[in-house]
């Protein structure tokens, strides 16, 4: 379809809006930006605000769709971020997943819109609900033991991390200069219960995010995150944080004694990895 669309821009045009909103979504899951899809952007916003008035349509979806595949419009997202369209939007059904959503558009746009996003943000009470909801229930941590055991013990693992735009990050660990680990939790002086990421001070480390992530997170018969999950790593990785996903699928494949060796390989190729792409970049 892509090609079509290169070729002839005006079937964007004459094309259903719910054939451009299909296709838009299955790019976006998918996590596949197809080749030229750089050149339709401008012409797929421009359809999309023809239809602008339409309040009905699935706005905050299109919004971040549209964001897993690098395309931005600060006009869509002040639109979608006004007080007037979330109470209209979010009172129809109080759907958590729309919240979580909006969540993690906000913290895409913060942290991603190319140059800096200048328009509004959603308001600060629907945020913190959104917020709220994200944390809820979040106290199950297959990987914890093997990581504390692999690593030396509980103060190398910082674990249910925040971040102040509302990330949670299963497990915190953080390398030295040789692949070592550092002693991360005795640096807080805070309540080591809750704590945020921009409240801990890393140095020069490599700081590793970990997260584990369940099959219907990953896209059907491939071995690759869905584009939304894809997105939130970026948003992470964004405040200088290297994201190492995890399989619940190979996690629970593996036997006992298999997964501390295996979560121990993981680290260290997650940080000689860092460590080549940093050296080139220098």
């Amino acid at each position: 379809m892509t090609a079509q669309l290169i070729n002839d821009h005006s079937i964007l045009k004459r094309s259903r809006f719910s054939n451009l909103l299909s296709y838009i979504a299955g790019c976006a899951n998918a996590n596949h930006i197809p080749h030229g899809f750089i050149e339709l952007k401008p012409y797929i916003l421009e359809r999309l605000n023809i239809q602008k008035d339409v309040i009905e349509l699935p706005w905050l979806l299109v919004a971040f769709d549209l964001a897993v595949l690098d395309c931005w419009s600060e006009e869509l997202l002040e639109r979608v971020f006004s007080r007037n369209f979330l109470y209209g939007f979010l009172k129809r059904s109080d759907n958590v997943l729309d919240y979580i959503m909006l969540l993690k558009l906000y913290q895409a746009t913060v942290t991603l819109y190319p140059g800096g996003y200048k328009g509004n943000l959603p308001p600060t009470d629907i945020l913190e609900k959104a917020i709220n909801l994200n944390q809820q229930n979040l106290d199950n941590f297959p990987l914890k033991a093997a990581l504390e055991h692999g690593l030396g013990g509980e103060d190398y693992v910082l674990t249910g991390v925040k971040s102040k735009l509302g990330h949670f990050i299963d497990h915190l660990v953080v390398m030295r200069p040789g692949g070592y680990s550092v002693a991360i939790k005795k640096e807080i002086k805070t309540d080591k219960s809750n704590v945020f990421l921009e409240n801990i001070e890393f140095n020069d480390n490599l700081v590793i995010g970990i997260f584990i992530y369940k099959p219907n997170n990953y896209v059907i018969n491939l071995n690759c995150l869905r584009g939304p999950y894809v997105l939130t790593n970026k948003t992470i990785e964004a405040l200088g944080i290297v994201v190492l996903p995890i399989s619940m699928d190979v996690w629970n494949g593996l036997i006992d004694y298999e997964k501390i060796p295996y979560i121990m390989r993981e680290l260290q190729s997650k940080s000689s990895i860092n460590l080549i792409e940093k050296n080139l970049v220098h």
